[in-house]
């Protein structure tokens, strides 16, 4: 007799299919917003009439009740090197992010536009990807114009390191 509640607890059986990806990752986010807020939403209220906020002052303590408190959740739902390696990514994101409205830029569409320049055709398909990979990684450390002839590398660890995330 098969659980009934298996999938409560458990993710998709097939990784490889987009669709239920799609759906797991992302289309449950409202269900998960609606019952996160009959979890919280009471009690995040309460704390922030006690603090006596108003205007900006109280949008932002908002935001950071809300985002710490996503936060905690994943870090305890998760098994602490998946959390890790979450957060790595995570903060790679924010860190990229942070590096694009601060220079006005698209890094990954910088690197896809310079990629696009390489003449694939000189290689088969194995050294191609491997052509390209080399690429990826080489440009990461070749100085941009539109970083202040800057690394990405470097404007990276530079974003991370004001924002606390690097020492």
């Amino acid at each position: 007799m098969e659980d009934p509640n298996a999938q409560l607890f458990s993710g998709p059986d097939d990784a490889e299919d987009g669709d239920l990806l799609q759906k797991e990752l992302y289309e449950k986010n409202p269900a998960r917003v609606k019952a996160m807020e009959e979890l919280y939403y009471s009690k995040m209220c309460s704390d922030l009439d006690a603090m006596g906020l108003e205007g900006e002052d109280r949008c932002r303590m908002i935001f950071t009740l809300a985002t710490s408190s996503v936060l905690d959740i994943i870090s305890d739902s998760s098994d602490p090197m998946d959390s890790l390696n979450m957060y790595n990514a995570l903060e790679g994101y924010i860190c990229l992010a942070l590096v694009n409205k601060k220079y006005k830029v698209d890094l990954l569409a910088e690197m896809q536009k310079a990629l696009e320049g390489v003449d694939l055709s000189k290689y088969d398909e194995d050294e191609a990807v491997d052509a390209i990979a080399k690429l990826e990684d080489e440009w990461w450390e070749m100085p941009q114009p539109l970083l202040g002839h800057r690394t990405p590398s470097d404007a990276l660890r530079e974003i991370a390191k004001h924002i606390g995330l690097q020492d």
